[in-house]
């Protein structure tokens, strides 16, 4: 390392001018400088580095809430359609009773029916309160044509089914012969209608007084 030698520290002492300094006093003098610019230097690359982090950070967290806020709109609309395409419910199935000639006297058959705004696959079954009884429909039920099912034979003593369980999803591409609509919120299909329904409606049933649970 070179020093600044003790000519120069008799000329600061006499009062020095610049043509006073040899050439390892400004060898120094450059040395000394090109430190001090090193040091400057650093300590602005270590300021500069903490704001770039920072502003890194800001515009990721930036990022990342817009992102969050455009995948929450997104689902409400895919939420919105879902509860579009979904059937309204119909409150109430009202039975129509009919007199069983095949049985004895005193026992009935009940029937509803069910209009659907759109055309659905679908399964369906009735709910005593104890089990459940599949009910025979089409496996695809028309939109805007009224559909009549058989509930269950009415049995003096025996609590008829209270429920109505329609279990709906959207009609498949390519196998059913209908025009075909999807639903966008990538709920189960419908391939296999055992499965999970896609839209599901418990619906009452109301039977006429004569055919009223027992």
């Amino acid at each position: 390392m070179t020093t600044i030698t003790p000519r120069l520290l008799l000329l600061a002492e006499e009062g020095w001018t610049w043509r006073d300094l040899n050439a390892d006093n400004w060898i120094a003098i450059g040395s000394a400088a090109f430190a001090l610019a090193g040091v400057i230097a650093a300590v602005f690359a270590v300021v500069y580095s903490r704001s770039s982090a920072k502003s890194s950070k800001a515009s990721a967290d930036a990022a990342q809430k817009s992102a969050d806020e455009a995948a929450r709109l997104s689902q409400i609309e895919i939420d919105r359609e879902h509860n579009r395409y979904a059937p309204d419910h119909p409150g109430i199935l009202h039975a129509e009773e009919e007199v069983d000639h095949r049985s004895p006297a005193g026992h009935y058959v009940a029937f509803a029916s069910i209009t659907l705004p759109r055309t659905y696959r679908a399964r369906a079954e009735t709910w005593n309160g104890t089990s459940f009884t599949p009910i025979a429909i089409p496996l695809l039920l028309d939109g805007g044509k009224p559909h009549r099912f058989f509930i269950d034979q009415v049995v003096p003593g025996v609590t008829p089914p209270g429920e109505v369980r329609f279990h709906l999803w959207p009609p498949l591409a390519g196998v059913d012969d209908t025009i075909p609509w999807s639903c966008p919120c990538g709920g189960p299909t419908g391939e296999d209608i055992a499965g999970r329904a896609h839209w599901e409606l418990r619906i009452p049933i109301e039977y006429m007084p004569e055919v009223e649970e027992f």
